[in-house]
């Protein structure tokens, strides 16, 4: 069966209860639905065993449709004495995994007080989604982002297609976005790392940011590999102390608004425009 949590309902799920323990693997614990998860309430996902340091949710091919909250964290004093709930493991990691669509409405929050994963064929994101660790969501066709999405460590997204309108960050280290095709008109930015944006998927990279901005205090790194890659980026604004461009056996195409960094570019074939910033080269290599 699903999970279906109504306006005025909260459902605490204690992946650490003796009831649930058929589906403890190592220190997570795995519980499987048949159904969709449906939550205009309040969820709550919590260990009262020190051994169960990660909750999964496996979906089997359901949906995730969250317009309210989804917690590991912050729960209620009132809460945990009527439930005697004790000990509880802090910064408790939660995962959703065989997920067909998973939305996080606008207003809604998904709030992990340790790491956050998500594996689905879409993720679509209008709310707010944080984790007090890393933040992890795979998606096999697309994960567009219009709210915010916000890890305390690294922040990685892989999706054939990544769509930001709003806001991806990570506070202490990297973000990772592996894809074929990013279009950011909103904010990503490592706050006190590296911005990646490679292909592991297929040839070429091909980024839009247009009226968007790419923000890193380390290094802001573009990476195509593959027989003939194309890495093309167009529009906004990329800063960060270093600004790498990678395709070593193909063509390397920027036209932005501003570079904002010293520049780095290994490609035979090489065209960088900036319209609004001059061009910082510090090294080029058209070897392949």
């Amino acid at each position: 069966t699903g999970i279906d949590v109504g306006t005025h309902d909260v459902l605490v799920i204690d992946f650490g209860h003796e009831s649930l323990s058929a589906g403890v693997s190592g220190t997570s614990n795995i519980l499987n639905t048949s159904g969709a998860l449906n939550n205009v309430g309040t969820i709550y996902l919590v260990s009262s065993n020190s051994n169960i340091t990660t909750g999964v949710l496996n979906l089997a091919g359901s949906n995730v449709s969250n317009y309210s909250l989804i917690s590991s964290a912050n729960l209620p004093n009132t809460l945990l004495s009527s439930l005697n709930l004790t000990n509880l493991v802090s910064n408790f990691n939660f995962s959703f995994t065989n997920v067909g669509t998973f939305t996080n409405a606008a207003g809604a929050s998904i709030a992990s007080a340790g790491s956050l994963s998500v594996f689905a064929n879409n993720i679509f994101n209008s709310g707010s989604m944080t984790s007090g660790a890393a933040m992890n969501l795979t998606a096999s066709n697309l994960i567009n982002n219009a709210g915010i999405m916000q890890a305390a460590q690294a922040a990685s997204l892989q999706a054939a297609q990544i769509m930001n309108s709003g806001t991806i960050a990570s506070i202490a280290a990297n973000v990772n976005a592996i894809t074929a095709n990013l279009q950011n008109s909103g904010l990503i930015q490592a706050l006190n790392g590296s911005v990646f944006v490679k292909n592991e998927l297929t040839n070429n990279l091909a980024v839009n940011n247009i009226l968007g901005q790419i923000v890193a205090k380390d290094q802001a790194v573009f990476k195509v590999l593959g027989e003939s890659p194309n890495l093309n980026l167009t529009g906004g604004i990329i800063t960060a102390e270093s600004i790498n461009f990678v395709a070593p056996a193909g063509l390397v195409n920027v036209n932005v608004d501003e570079l904002n960094g010293g520049i780095s570019v290994a490609s035979p074939g090489i065209i960088i425009q900036a319209q609004n910033s001059g061009i910082e080269l510090v090294s080029v290599t058209t070897g392949t």
